[in-house]
Parts: C-alpha cells; structure tokens; sequence
C-alpha cells in the first residue's frame, strides 16, 4: 500500500506502562488525517526538531514518543444490505474509519463461490478483512471497532461493569433475539417483550451511554419490527429506542447506502 494515502484515527493521550519501569505516551488523533501522515499537525513540531521519523507499519516514533495509529483504509468490508451486517455497517459510519464496501449479493449466491469461501469458509457476513486478515460474526466486528476507534464512545474503557453489561447484551441478543423469530412468531414477541422490559425507559441498553450493544439490539428490531406485527404501546421501549437510532446520522448514512443497493432479505 502506498503510505503516502495512510489514515490515522486518534482520539485521546494514554501512558502506557511496561514491566522495565518505562513508559511512553500513545496519541490517539480525533480525526482523520489524509495524505502525507508526516505533514499531520499534530507532530509537525516533531518532524522539524528532528525527533520524529515514519516508522514501518502503523507506528510513528518520536523521541519518547510513540504515536499510534489505525491505518483505516487497510479495512475491507463485506456485507448484504439489510442482513446480519448491517450492524457493523454502521458502527464503520459511527468510527468514521475509512474502508473498502463490498456488497456481497444472497440473490446471486454470491456468499457461495469459491472467491467468498476463500475469505469465511462459513460463507457468510458480515467479514471484515484487516489488512487482508479476516474477521467474521457480528458481535467480534463491533467489538474491534468499538476498540480500534475509542473516539466513537462504542465501548467504555473506564467502566468495567458497563463494558459487561454490554457484552451480556450482545450475548443475549446473539443466542436470543436473533433466533427468536425462526421459532414462530407468539415466541418471538415473547422474546422481544423481554428484551423492551430490560430496556426499560433508559435512553440507551447500557451504561446510560450510546455502545455497540444498541447498535446491535436496533439492527434485530429493525429487521423484523414489521414482521412481529406489533400492537400499538406493546414494546414502547424498543420503540422509542429504534426512533433515537433512525435519528442518528450513521444509520441514515448506512439505510440511504443499503437501500441504494437493494435488499434481498428472506420474508
């Protein structure tokens, strides 16, 4: 790849401490920067001391420094408009990471072909290649990307117990909701009267602050909310839940993007 179209997504100073005693500072950078990494502003100063070189990779190394970045357009990104991966398609728009869309198409069996199984042996999506290495399931894409972008505020690093709450909603809606609808419709509306009761009237499913656990609980309502037949006030929660998720400019961004290519979604 060409260094000179890198991408560096940073969003906040932490000092790492090693096991020798010594520490460095890592630089997460808010926004993106393109072109020449080296004329980024953030480490100008650097370059014109004479501290700072490019180093190999995704590293930029200063004198005591270290500032480390997401090479976000080594990310490719396989999906089916309004399948399973729709939720990571989002949390991409909600990071802001720069990556390669690649529409994968059920209708043309797409997911089948040697090409595809070459990539995820389970002919699936969604797949997320990370400089050519492939990460599969839903719940393993948002939690890297939650990780890799701390900027987006996908998954708190100073709160222990809500980052369990969140991986215990991901469990649940996982072996739970997701399923739910295949074993008959009373069941599945059993299933999401549970999940609106724990819900309940917080804004968001965990922690009091927007996570990839809503991002993954909105991709399931939104996909059978019609199918569920729901009557009016049944699941006030989840409703007013997918209302403040349809409000936000990431899941615009991803509908208008899907929409455009069109869905071939099982009735």
């Amino acid at each position: 790849m060409n260094r000179q179209s890198t991408c560096f997504d940073i969003s906040f100073v932490q000092r790492r401490h090693f096991a020798h005693g010594k520490s460095r500072l890592v630089l997460h950078f808010p926004l993106r920067a393109m072109g020449d990494p080296r004329r980024h502003p953030a480490w100008t100063e650097e370059v014109e001391r004479g501290r700072a070189s490019f180093g190999q990779g995704r590293v930029i190394m200063t004198a005591g420094r270290t500032f480390q970045g997401k090479d976000s357009c080594m990310l490719t990104f396989y999906f089916s408009p309004g399948s399973s991966s729709m939720a990571p398609h989002i949390a991409l728009h909600e990071c802001g990471a720069a990556f390669e869309a690649k529409p994968v198409s059920f209708g043309k069996k797409e997911t089948r072909t040697p090409a595809f199984l070459a990539i995820n042996p389970a002919g699936k999506v969604p797949v997320l290649l990370i400089e050519g290495r492939a990460l599969t399931e839903v719940a393993g894409i948002l939690f890297y990307l939650a990780r890799s972008y701390p900027a987006a505020g996908l998954l708190p690093s100073d709160d222990v117990e809500s980052e369990a709450e969140i991986i215990s909603w991901m469990s649940y809606i996982a072996s739970t909701i997701h399923p739910a609808r295949r074993q008959g419709l009373e069941h599945a509306r059993e299933v999401y009267a549970v999940a609106d009761r724990r819900l309940g009237k917080a804004e968001w499913a965990a922690g009091g602050r927007y996570s990839i656990a809503d991002i993954h609980l909105f991709r399931l309502y939104w996909r059978f909310r019609a199918s569920l037949e729901p009557k009016p006030g049944e699941f006030p929660n989840l409703e007013a839940h997918y209302a403040r998720m349809m409000a936000r400019p990431a899941v615009k961004k991803t509908c208008e993007i899907e929409t455009a290519i069109g869905y071939e979604l099982p009735k």
